[in-house]
């Protein structure tokens, strides 16, 4: 008989709740055993009763180890192989949810983003236990069992429907976008159409076969009956400017920038009866993670880092189509309104031409589900409807950062989608093109439009909370589960490695680099390490150590007793407390800079005299930046803070910042640089700061912040360093981040806490610099 090992048993540590589960005594035969994953949250004594079950159903005496993995976190991401990574892929339970897997009460995580399940416990149990030990048994006798045959097909029919989905909308994971640039017809490559290849994917279907021609009218339009298009969609990013950004077009006229049928060339065809328009459209889908491309998946090939607490389909599809006015007027049609084509209602136009085409993604997806998946999506789904496309201002940008809308309605059981429109008139206003200043943007219909795989992904979970994803909303769905291992030292050459997603970078190596170079954009070498450290606070995990960044510890003394001495002058007959913690839990001195530089100008002078310093603000902020800073002492004893993000919007309440468009909450970032000089040695027990690595990076995180729920999530994912004296610690002020518990004896945790100002930006202090000079 085959004798097979699923996983390696890992034995037990008395440090970890292992849970080591021997076979039934009545078993015979080879053992084999089973190592069983956990759930994000859920303890491994959770899972012993559908394991015991599983252990009498089959047929061989099998062991099943559940080790635990760190803070219960979910071992998902490392990736599971073998037999239960095959189980995992072949078969689905239909109407059972994630934590039926184990039993009693559900950790609260699970609890709020777990879908409704039609089973009981028990039933469920049943149903995996006899599907597993079907599969098992049929390896361990060496021959298919038909049971698992059976529920392959079944569950192949079930996902069917999914998985065309993905496919139409461009499914990353599919095949990744090919990104290509193609020359077109006129020698330049705005308008060069991306094949697909059996590497990657050139375009998005949706938009090829449905979007484009749903805003042309045909099937619904009796004036343009006859007319036919056949469109091919390139899946670009829509920020890209080099070496070209890419336009839609429609092909068949020697001049390059001409609109057939607006007035600078003829028409393409007499009438639209017979027409036949060969149109090149432009897509890029968006999905829930850390940037404008599938960042963990796609650009660093971990695709371990889907752990199904996110949605896998795109969040939205950036489309640029051609408008309705552009594709009459290339078929024939004389004299076709703007306004009434493409306008939005309230300006005159007759219907919301973006809004026509996330209805039909609905409608698509509805279309695709199995009967029992639409009965449930009826029973418990929120439904999904589409409200009147909403306005951006006259210029591209603000399209590209305005979302689509998810509006969630709990009374009335519904989420209302909006998009985001941005047409523009078919006539060439400008002189525009490649090398002619401007890109055309005539006889365009911008779209921020819903992905039918999304609409499906919807229909077919039925969420129990409803939609998770609701992006003019806080939401904790907005973060994903953060992995030491999702930041690669091989990015960050310059850097010594990286710890709990944090980049470290000593000091001497970086003073030695550059030595008495000049901080200037001619010095190859400061603009390589400048590059570095701007990816690293930009896209990458948004914090950065230097480690002996103030590696003179006489000096650095000098300054600690020097801020030592102002803090007493101020605290004489005074308690107060701050943001920080409460009364007598800290010592703040506020305008710290001006104060040091009056108080001791001879240490202040080489204090901020530091060549990294400078380096690092130079490289987020450019030149004329203005330092602020904030001296904190936490006694021990003081409480951690909750999760924050800082200056700016950190500084508004939840009332003002949801006033302030996206677009906005990206651009406060760039306007400053947070940091924190150690003074003294801090211990974890001291409590340094804490962060949540990339989540600088999530949409609208200065309101995500503020949600209760989020706090809780914080507090299992967030990473943590301790710092030794002369140490700094520079990050992106939209970074998650929250000081944490003194718990020390006798650790006062003393840090010069800097906010470096952009010129272009307001400090958050008013410095008098002649005084300080």
């Amino acid at each position: 008989m085959m004798r097979f090992s699923i996983f390696l048993l890992i034995t037990a540590v008395a440090a970890w709740d292992d849970v080591i589960l021997s076979p039934p005594t009545d078993k015979t035969g080879d053992p084999a055993v089973l190592y069983f994953a956990q759930g994000a949250d859920i303890r491994t004594d959770q899972y012993t009763s559908i394991l015991t079950d599983l252990q009498e159903k089959v047929d061989f005496p099998l062991w099943v180890g559940i080790p635990q993995c760190p803070a219960n976190v979910a071992a998902i991401p490392f990736g599971l192989s073998s037999g239960i990574d095959r189980v995992g892929k072949a078969m689905v339970e239909q109407g059972m949810n994630h934590m039926q897997f184990a039993s009693g009460e559900p950790p609260s995580f699970v609890k709020n983003n777990d879908i409704k399940s039609e089973l009981e416990e028990e039933e469920a149990h049943l149903a995996v236990v006899s599907d597993v030990s079907a599969f098992l048994n049929g390896i361990y006798a060496g021959k298919p069992s038909e049971v698992i045959r059976n529920r392959v097909e079944e569950s192949t029919k079930f996902v069917q429907p999914i998985t065309d989905a993905l496919l139409i909308e461009g499914y990353e994971q599919f095949l990744p976008p090919c990104f290509c640039e193609t020359e077109d017809e006129y020698g330049g490559l705005q308008y060069g159409t991306c094949e697909s290849t059996p590497s990657c994917n050139g375009g998005v279907r949706w938009t090829a076969e449905y979007s484009q021609k749903i805003m042309a009218g045909l099937g619904t339009e009796a004036a343009v009956e006859g007319l036919e298009i056949e469109a091919v969609d390139s899946i670009h990013l829509v920020t890209e400017e080099k070496p070209s950004c890419h336009l839609p077009h429609i092909h068949g006229n020697e001049e390059d920038n001409a609109n057939p049928g607006a007035g600078d060339t003829p028409a393409l065809c007499e009438s639209p009866e017979g027409c036949t328009l060969d149109v090149t459209t432009v897509t890029q889908p968006i999905y829930e993670n850390s940037g404008e491309v599938d960042v963990w998946r796609a650009h660093f090939s971990v695709p371990w880092i889907d752990t199904g607490y996110l949605p896998i389909t795109a969040n939205e599809l950036k489309t640029k189509i051609k408008s309705r006015q552009a594709v009459w007027e290339a078929a024939g049609l004389k004299n076709v309104s703007y306004v009434e084509t493409d306008g939005f209602p309230k300006d005159g136009g007759s219907g919301d031409r973006c809004g026509e085409i996330n209805q039909a993604a609905i409608d698509w997806a509805l279309g695709m589900l199995p009967e029992k998946s639409r009965e449930r999506y009826e029973q418990y789904g929120q439904k999904l409807t589409v409200g009147p496309d909403i306005g951006t201002c006259a210029a591209g940008p603000c399209w590209i950062w305005d979302p689509l809308r998810f509006k969630k309605d709990d009374e009335s059981n519904v989420v209302n989608v909006q998009s985001v429109g941005f047409p523009s008139e078919n006539k060439n206003k400008y002189p525009c093109g490649e090398g002619k200043l401007l890109p055309c943007s005539a006889g365009f219909h911008y779209c921020k439009l819903l992905s039918p795989a999304r609409a499906l992904d919807e229909d077919h979970q039925s969420p129990q909370h409803g939609l998770k994803l609701q992006p003019s909303q806080s939401r904790v769905s907005s973060f994903f589960p953060i992995s030491s291992d999702a930041t690669f030292s091989t990015d960050y050459p310059l850097s010594d490695g990286n710890l709990s997603n944090i980049v470290i970078y000593s000091g001497d190596t970086l003073r030695e680099m550059l030595g008495d170079r000049s901080l200037s954009s001619t010095d190859d070498k400061f603009n390589e390490l400048a590059s570095e450290f701007t990816r690293v606070l930009d896209k990458g995990p948004g914090v950065l150590v230097i480690k002996d960044c103030f590696n003179d510890h006489t000096l650095l003394d000098g300054v600690t007793a020097a801020f030592d001495d102002i803090i007493k002058t101020e605290s004489e007959g005074k308690v107060a407390g701050d943001h920080f913690s409460g009364a007598g839990n800290n010592s703040r001195i506020w305008n710290a800079q001006e104060k040091l530089a009056v108080a001791a100008p001879d240490l202040y002078v080489p204090y901020y005299n530091n060549k990294l310093l400078a380096a690092v603000s130079l490289a987020w902020l450019g030149p004329h930046y203005q330092m602020t800073s904030q001296v904190n002492s936490s006694h021990p004893g003081s409480a951690a803070q909750d999760p924050h993000c800082d200056y700016h919007l950190g500084f508004r309440s939840d009332e003002q910042v949801v006033e302030y468009p996206n677009h906005v909450h990206s651009m406060s970032q760039y306007l400053t640089l947070q940091g924190a000089i150690a003074h003294v040695d801090m211990p974890i027990e001291s409590g340094p700061t804490t962060f949540l690595p990339y989540s600088q990076n999530f949409e609208r995180n200065y309101l995500t912040w503020r949600d209760s729920k989020f706090k809780e999530y914080y507090k299992q994912r967030h990473c943590q360093l301790p710092l030794d004296k002369g140490d700094a610690v520079f990050f992106n002020p939209g970074l998650i981040h929250a000081a944490g518990d003194n718990l020390s004896e006798n650790v006062d945790r003393m840090a010069n806490l800097v906010q470096v100002n952009s010129c272009f930006g307001l400090p958050m202090e008013t410095v008098d610099r002649k005084r300080a000079t």
